[in-house]
């Protein structure tokens, strides 16, 4: 079972078969090929296609037997069924389908086929309902009324307006209001007793207004322009008329509406100007309005510090400007957000505060003194600057760090000896306006027998004063060896400091260090002493550079010496009144430490 719904407007005499002409007139539906009226069940079968794969539904397995009552007259004269005492036995179970078994006038076996297989078949239960609507109208159609809604629990319910209700046995013909319309229909064409409708009707004690609304009225009336109903004594505006409708003539009366006089309007604010408006479909009013284009065109503009905000007053038409102020701290027509620094002096600390200044609105600047750490490390006096507010450290003496962490302080051009090492010295240079240290280490060359000359041998030397066996032995010190030549380029790495900067990183200094042969000595042939001198010096040098990191967070740049080359070199031998005595112990030593002494600066 299916419904087509087709719009009256567009299909009005355009169709025909099953739903006649589509002219709401039941008379010519259901009509067959050749034109004559059938029974809505063989003229569905007339329209059929061979060609079309159309087949009937499945009849139900076991077809239900009931018990029906013949229709009786109900209260409106109408007949009436009742429910069959026995649902039918299926494996579906289509309850609503029964109903059509109430009723015996027409024969229910199709219908309730097609309702069976609706019901049990299709997705949408409530497609079951069209069969039984369409067994209902059939029933009509023969003078038979059948009130099956209220049997199927809401299922197959029928939806009015709220105007109206729902019958199963209404007129076939409603009467309304209008008079002609119920002589043209109701007069001339009595409706037959045995024919009536299903619907939505009038509620009992009242009466359609017209055939092409849904308004029902209790008392026919007036009818306004608008074409709705108006009752007796009603009073309304239509086309700048006041109409009623008169309660003894029932008829619209209607006269000019007059409108108010209204008392002069004076508009005084600044932007307003008078507006003439509707009041009303009928009337006008004269009001003050606002106009922007009337408001001053002045530029606006707000100080460092304060932002321009625009209001429009309550009862007002032109903008407000007013001059806020910020968030911010100002100083020399700059903005600073809280919290932040504020370069308001040399030698104080500002910042943006939190807390508003009452003078200028804005948020407070707070300063204090820069304090000035006047404490120097050693070797460092604080010194003031002209034009600043804090001084500098400024090194005024080398330091000397010792292993056990203690300092020791050298003046500038002095040279200091530790008393814990005597083979190291340290001479504070002044190079400019930069102390350097620099440490001197000395060293003894390695000692080998077989470069002393005889009949010298070094360690233990026996000197041999004459060929007598008796003789005499002196124990002589290294440097009265004569050592074969090996003077050569010293390495070592170490750490510059000056003024109290000090390179990130180990240098690598040079120096000539080695034997180059030097000795003094008695001939016995000659009977004075012999003198050989050669020292171990550089030949070749180069400029470095190194960069030095300061405590105050600045870089200097510093020069120092670097060997590339070394070799022995002849000198002169100084005689100072030279003795043939041996030399004492302490002359050998100085002696010694001024042939062998190599500089190494940090």
């Amino acid at each position: 079972m299916f419904i087509i719904q087709l719009p009256y407007s567009l299909f009005n005499g355009n169709t025909e078969g099953q739903c006649g002409i589509c002219d709401n007139d039941k008379k010519n539906d259901c009509r067959g090929p050749s034109q004559v009226v059938e029974s809505c069940f063989d003229s569905a079968h007339d329209w059929h296609l061979n060609k079309t794969d159309c087949t009937k539904p499945t009849p139900p397995s076991v077809k239900p037997t009931t018990t029906a009552k013949t229709p009786s007259a109900s209260s409106s004269k109408l007949p009436t069924t009742t429910l069959p005492t026995q649902p039918p036995t299926t494996a579906c179970k289509a309850t609503i389908c029964e109903i059509i078994y109430s009723n015996q006038i027409i024969s229910p076996q199709p219908f309730y086929e097609a309702c069976y297989y609706d019901v049990c078949q299709m997705p949408d239960t409530s497609i079951g309902c069209s069969s039984l609507e369409v067994y209902a109208s059939i029933c009509e159609t023969v003078g038979f009324c059948v009130d099956w809604r209220k049997f199927t629990n809401g299922k197959c319910n029928f939806s009015c307006p709220p105007t109206k209700e729902y019958r199963a046995c209404g007129p076939d013909v409603q009467p309304t209001c209008n008079s002609k319309h119920n002589e043209k229909h109701i007069d001339q064409n009595p409706p037959s007793s045995s024919k009536f409708t299903e619907g939505c009707f009038c509620p009992n004690g009242t009466i359609l207004f017209n055939s092409f609304t849904d308004v029902c009225v209790s008392s026919c009336g007036c009818t306004g322009a608008d074409g709705m109903p108006k009752q007796p004594g009603e009073t309304w505006q239509s086309n700048c008329q006041d109409c009623v409708c008169d309660k003894d003539s029932m008829s619209v009366q209607c006269t000019p509406h007059v409108c108010t006089e209204e008392s002069p309007v004076t508009c005084s604010m600044e932007g307003q100007e008078r507006v003439t408006e509707p009041a009303g479909p009928c009337c006008n009013k004269t009001i003050c309005k606002c106009n922007v284009d009337l408001c001053s065109k002045a530029q606006h503009s707000c100080d460092t510090g304060f932002k321009l905000e625009i209001s429009i007053p309550e009862n007002g038409c032109c903008p407000k400007y007013t001059c806020v102020p910020k968030d911010v701290c100002v100083f020399n027509n700059t903005e600073y957000q809280p919290g932040s620094n504020v370069p308001k002096g040399t030698c104080e600390e500002c910042w943006c505060s939190y807390q508003i200044d009452s003078a200028s609105k804005l948020l407070a600047i707070d300063c204090k003194p820069i304090p000035c750490d006047t404490e120097c490390p050693i070797g460092f006096r604080y010194e003031a600057i002209p034009g600043m507010c804090c001084g500098v450290c400024v090194q005024k003496e080398c330091v000397v760090m010792l292993p056990d962490q203690t300092a020791h302080v050298i003046q500038p051009g002095q040279v200091w000896t530790s008393p814990d090492n005597n083979c190291t010295r340290y001479k504070c240079d002044k190079n400019k306006d930069q102390l350097g240290l620099t440490e001197i280490d000395i060293f003894c060359p390695p000692f080998n027998p077989k470069d002393c000359i005889p009949p010298l041998w070094c360690g233990a030397c026996i000197f041999i004063l004459s060929a007598d066996p008796s003789y005499q032995s002196i124990h002589l010190p290294n440097w009265a060896c004569k050592s074969a030549t090996n003077c050569n380029i010293q390495k070592h790495k170490t750490h510059i400091e000056s003024n109290g900067c000090k390179s990130n990183s180990s240098v690598e200094l040079t120096s000539c260090g080695g034997s180059c042969g030097t000795y003094s000595m008695f001939s016995p042939e000659t009977h004075h002493m012999m003198h050989s001198c050669t020292c171990c010096r550089e030949t070749k040098t180069s400029e470095k550079k190194v960069t030095l990191s300061c405590p105050d967070s600045t870089a200097v740049d510093y020069s120092y010496t670097y060997v590339e080359e070394c070799a022995c070199q002849k000198t002169e031998c100084v005689d100072s009144n030279t003795s043939t005595a041996p030399p004492s112990g302490q002359e050998v030593m100085e002696a010694a430490k001024g042939l062998r002494a190599r500089r190494r600066r940090k």
